[in-house]
C-alpha cells in the first residue's frame, strides 16, 4: 500500500483514487503486515466504499473530461519544485 500512495508524485498529480482488492491485500500480507492489519485495511475499505470487487457496478462520475494526447507537451520536474519546469 506504501508504494501505491507515492504513485501520483511520480507523474505530478496531487491525488489518485487507487481502490483496495484481493491483490492489494495479498500485497500487505507478502510485505510482512500482521494479519490483524490486513483485516483493519479491508474492513476500512469496505465500510468507506473502496473495495474493489470483480463484476460490481461501475463507477459513476458526475463529469467526464478527455484529453488529446497531441496536445501534451512533454515537460521535466525534480522533486523540490515542481513549478519549476524545463522543456
Amino acid at each position: 500500500m506504501h508504494a501505491r500512495q507515492h504513485v501520483p508524485r511520480k507523474y505530478g498529480a496531487t491525488i489518485a483514487h487507487l481502490p483496495i482488492d484481493d491483490m492489494t491485500l495479498d500485497y500487505l500480507r507478502l510485505s510482512g503486515r500482521e494479519e490483524p492489519h490486513v483485516k483493519l485495511v479491508e474492513a476500512y475499505a469496505k465500510a468507506q466504499g473502496m473495495f474493489r470487487v470483480s463484476g460490481a457496478v461501475r463507477s459513476v462520475y458526475s463529469k467526464r473530461s478527455e484529453l488529446d494526447l497531441a496536445t501534451v507537451e512533454p515537460s521535466l520536474a525534480g522533486r523540490s519544485d515542481r513549478r519549476s519546469r524545463g522543456r
